[in-house]
C-alpha cells in the first residue's frame, strides 16, 4: 500500500484513530486501520507510546484560554488492567453512566464516555485499551448498544455511510459518527474524519463551520460542537465540545485509535479541552482544527 510510509510509527506502533484508507489509492476497508486523508494522512488521536496521551493535545505553553478549572495535564498512558485509581471530583470512585441519554449529542456522548479524572487533567486509566480489537472486549454495554442504535437509524434513514456496528470502539470518528446519527443527523457518515468533513461541508448538509482552532473562544462554543483536523493533516483526528460538565469548564469528549499495543489507544472519555493552553491552536503533535456545528433541524430517534 503506497499511503503505508505516511503513517506515523512511534517506537514501532501506528498511531491512529478512525480506520480509512483513501479510495483514491484502491484500497478499501482495513482492519481498524488508520485513516489516510487525501493520501497524506492517517487518523489519530494519539501522540506516542511513551506518554500515551490519545488526545495529542498537550498544551504548548500558556495562553488566554486557560479555564478556571486548571490546565490541561498529560494524558495517562496506563492501559485498561481492571483496577483503577480513577476517581470523580470529589475523591470517591467515579463509575461509569448507567444508561443513555439521547437528549442532545453531548448528552449522548457524556452517557458513553469515561468520567473526568484527577478534574479532567488527565484521560480515566480505565478508558486506555493498549491497542488493537481488544477495545469491543473492553467498550460498556452502553456503547456497544449506541453503536447498534446508530446503525440501524443511519441504514434506516439511507445512509451510505453507515457506522460499524460491532467494532472501532475505540476511535475518534466511529465514537463521534455514532453519537451524531443517534442524535441529530441520520445521515452523518458513521466512520473516518474525512468523509465526516466532506459531508459537512456540503451547504446542504445542514453544518456550518463556525471558527477554527487558531483563535476560537471556549465560551463561544456550544455543547455538541465537533473539532476535526482539516484537510491534508497527517494524522486526523476529531472530538466532541461538552462544555461544563460536573463542576469543569471546557470537557471534551473523545476517542482515539492504536495499533495492537499503543498505549495511547482509548474508548471514548473526558477531558478539559486539549488545546486550552496552546498558545497557537495547534496540539501536541502540531495539529489546528476546523470547528463545525449543526444548525439544521433535530433528527427524531
Amino acid at each position: 500500500m503506497a499511503a503505508a510510509t505516511s503513517i506515523l510509527l512511534v517506537g514501532s506502533v501506528i498511531v491512529g484513530c478512525a480506520g480509512d484508507v483513501d479510495a483514491s489509492e484502491g484500497a478499501g476497508r482495513p482492519e481498524h486501520g488508520a485513516e489516510v486523508d487525501s493520501g497524506s494522512s492517517a487518523d489519530s488521536g494519539g501522540t506516542s507510546a511513551a506518554n500515551g496521551d490519545a488526545s495529542g493535545g498537550e498544551g504548548r505553553g500558556t495562553s488566554g484560554k486557560d479555564a478556571a478549572s486548571g490546565k490541561k495535564g498529560s494524558a495517562s498512558g496506563e492501559k485498561n488492567g481492571g483496577e483503577s485509581d480513577a476517581s470523580d471530583n470529589s475523591g470517591g470512585p467515579a463509575a461509569l453512566p448507567k444508561t443513555l441519554d439521547y437528549s442532545s449529542p453531548a448528552d449522548l456522548a457524556v452517557s458513553v464516555s469515561y468520567p473526568l479524572y484527577k478534574g479532567g487533567r488527565k484521560a480515566d486509566p480505565r478508558a486506555f485499551t493498549g491497542g488493537g480489537p481488544v477495545d469491543a472486549e473492553m467498550a460498556s454495554e452502553n456503547y456497544k448498544k449506541l453503536k447498534k442504535d446508530a446503525y440501524e437509524i443511519a441504514k434506516k434513514a439511507g445512509s451510505e455511510l453507515p457506522p460499524w456496528p460491532d467494532e472501532s470502539y475505540a476511535n475518534c470518528s466511529a465514537f463521534t459518527g455514532a453519537v451524531v446519527i443517534a442524535t441529530i443527523d441520520p445521515e452523518f457518515p458513521g466512520n473516518l474524519v474525512r468523509d465526516q468533513r466532506e459531508y459537512m461541508s456540503d451547504p446542504f448538509s445542514g453544518w456550518r463551520k463556525v471558527g477554527d482552532s487558531s483563535d476560537y473562544r471556549q465560551e463561544d462554543l456550544l455543547p455538541g460542537d465537533l473539532f476535526l483536523t482539516p484537510k491534508g493533516t497527517r494524522l486526523a483526528h476529531t472530538w466532541m465540545w461538552i462544555g461544563e460538565h460536573d463542576g469543569v469548564e471546557n470537557v471534551v469528549a473523545q476517542a482515539a485509535y492504536g495499533s495492537e499495543g499503543n498505549s495511547g489507544a482509548r474508548l471514548p472519555s473526558l477531558q478539559i479541552d486539549p488545546l486550552q493552553n496552546s498558545d497557537d491552536g495547534t496540539d501536541g503533535m502540531g495539529r489546528s482544527y476546523e470547528i463545525w456545528r449543526y444548525v439544521g433541524n433535530a433528527a427524531s430517534v
